[in-house]
């Protein structure tokens, strides 16, 4: 990993971590009681953000086929952001993201029950001190954060919607190749948006105006925090940082920096039992993020498929962003990793100008 991909990873993790800051500050201030308000101006900051990169880029293109997946993501989106909120306005913030943290998983167990992916040791292990994890963080006797039947609600709520989002987003990039990641993303948001300024317009209508004036720098930061963050997520991907590694440093940094916050600047008290299952914690997004890579490209030449080390004389495709080592540098060989295996999908023009299609496997 080079310092431009390191620092991306830095940043991501601080940005990250900095939106539940934005969000626990937000329910300590004045006219803070609307959830609506703060998430649904956080989302227009992001949104923002995105169409503008859409607009200077343009990459905003567009097909009716990405609607379902916008729909699923936003409606995922919207539940994560408003529950997460809650969770940690009335709980500890060191808890509450660690246990939306663990939503990683759920891209995992997606693809090992929908698309019969196989896991490593490593998955099991994660899973074993995840729940280790949970048995002691359950465990408040000598501190004084408890575990409320409020707080665990919205908490499994932004976990499962995280979850979701996670697995949507990739889902929609492999399918479309990337074609239209900015268009998603403002779609999506935008339904967010919507959806979070109705509901504040009927609930919170008397309140909107005086929560604004008050808390619009909390509500601008935390979504330029977040959109901060995916696109060093998206940039740190196209520098050839594998998944399995960025993640898994996001996810822990996180906790790490919502445990010192929680600790001296909320002064939030936890029990010993408590401190240990955050450090499982931390050790369980490790082993749960852990996934093999192949070593070995799949390369297309002269529109046949073959295996093995031949050089690539066409553009390969990416059907992910996930590639090899030996990617690395070879602008074209487009490589998908998928368990131990690589394969390329090559799309090579013709008299006629039709695309044709080859697709390769290539074992490790």
């Amino acid at each position: 990993m080079n310092f431009t991909a390191a620092l991306c990873i830095l940043i991501i993790t601080i940005t990250t971590s900095i939106q539940n800051i934005f969000k626990k500050q937000y329910g300590k201030r004045k006219n803070s009681s609307s959830v609506y308000i703060f998430s649904a101006l956080t989302v227009l900051s992001a949104l923002t953000v995105f169409f503008i990169r859409g607009l200077v880029t343009g990459k905003l293109n567009f097909t009716v086929e990405i609607l379902p997946y916008a729909i699923r993501f936003a409606t995922a989106d919207c539940a994560s952001a408003f529950f997460n909120l809650i969770a940690i306005q009335c709980g500890s913030l060191s808890l509450t993201s660690l246990i939306v943290s663990y939503s990683l998983m759920i891209p995992t167990l997606y693809g090992l029950i929908f698309n019969g992916d196989p896991v490593n040791i490593f998955f099991y292990i994660g899973l074993a001190f995840l729940l280790l994890s949970l048995l002691f963080v359950n465990r408040t006797s000598g501190g004084d954060v408890k575990i409320t039947f409020k707080w665990l609600i919205c908490v499994i709520i932004a976990f499962v919607g995280n979850g979701i989002c996670s697995t949507v987003q990739p889902e929609q990039s492999n399918r479309f190749g990337n074609k239209y990641d900015d268009t998603f993303m403002v779609i999506a948001l935008a339904i967010v948006f919507v959806t979070l300024l109705i509901f504040a317009l009927i609930k919170d209508r008397k309140i909107f105006l005086p929560t604004v004036k008050t808390n619009v720098h909390l509500m601008v930061l935390c979504g330029l925090s977040n959109a901060v963050a995916n696109l060093l997520v998206m940039a740190a991907t196209g520098l050839g940082v594998n998944k399995s590694l960025m993640f898994p440093l996001i996810s822990a940094g996180g906790i790490v920096i919502a445990w010192v916050v929680s600790v001296f600047l909320y002064k939030e008290k936890l029990s010993k039992k408590q401190h240990l299952g955050l450090a499982l914690g931390v050790i369980a997004i490790v082993f749960l993020n852990i996934t093999p890579t192949a070593d070995k490209c799949c390369d297309c030449k002269d529109g046949a498929a073959c295996n093995g080390s031949e050089t690539a004389v066409v553009c390969c495709v990416c059907e992910n962003e996930d590639k090899p080592d030996c990617c690395e540098g070879k602008e074209e060989a487009c490589c998908t990793c998928e368990n131990s295996t690589v394969s390329c999908s090559c799309k090579i023009e013709a008299a006629t100008d039709q695309p044709i299609e080859a697709e390769a496997q290539g074992a490790e």
